[in-house]
């Protein structure tokens, strides 16, 4: 086999780039705006000489735009944060995937409060991910301050992580029907 010849070559060449315009806007005294665009590629190329299997080469690479605005009202209540964003990750590769692109759409809320002594937190997210459904997470955190150098906190949050292209369509080992891992986090 080429992994037990003294001639062969195997390596891979990894390349990530990514570019990100955004606008930070003070609309009032109160109220903050982002809005931003980015692009990331996640670029792998792996070959094999002599070939051990197909042509000995391999390209793999992701594409991932994203569009998202956030805002920020600041008010003696607390402050409040509000957003969007939109996701689609593109594959372009030598093999061929049964799919190669999906799309995310995010919305999210969140409120802080820090009132003497007391710190809260609490978060909503809903994530509309094209090819595996629409999942809820959240978050809620509480901190005391006992003193100015000692806080108690307790902490709830859950959260998801979307199967990778490979784990879903990749010819031959994927399984369409994958759901997401949850996780649930409590901290003290």
């Amino acid at each position: 086999s080429a992994y037990n010849s003294k001639t062969a070559i195997q390596y891979n060449k990894t390349k990530v780039e990514q570019l990100s315009v955004y606008s930070n806007n003070q609309l009032t005294d109160q109220w903050s705006s982002q809005f931003k665009v980015s692009e990331m590629t996640d670029r792998s190329y792996a070959v094999d000489t002599p070939p051990s299997w197909g042509t000995g080469t391999s390209l793999y690479q992701t594409k991932t735009q994203d569009v998202s605005w956030q805002n920020q009202l600041t008010t003696h209540y607390g402050t409040g944060i509000a957003g969007v964003s939109y996701t689609k990750q593109k594959l372009t590769s030598d093999t061929e995937y049964d799919k190669t692109q999906r799309t995310t759409k995010s919305a999210w809320l969140g409120y802080n409060l820090d009132k003497g002594r007391h710190h809260l937190q609490l978060n909503g997210r809903l994530d509309d991910v094209s090819d595996v459904g629409h999942y809820t997470t959240g978050a809620i955190n509480y901190g005391f301050d006992l003193t100015q150098a000692w806080r108690v906190f307790a902490g709830y949050s859950n959260g998801f992580t979307v199967p990778t292209f490979n784990d879903l369509f990749y010819p031959g080992s994927a399984n369409p029907n994958l759901k997401p891992e949850k996780a649930t986090y409590m901290q003290v």
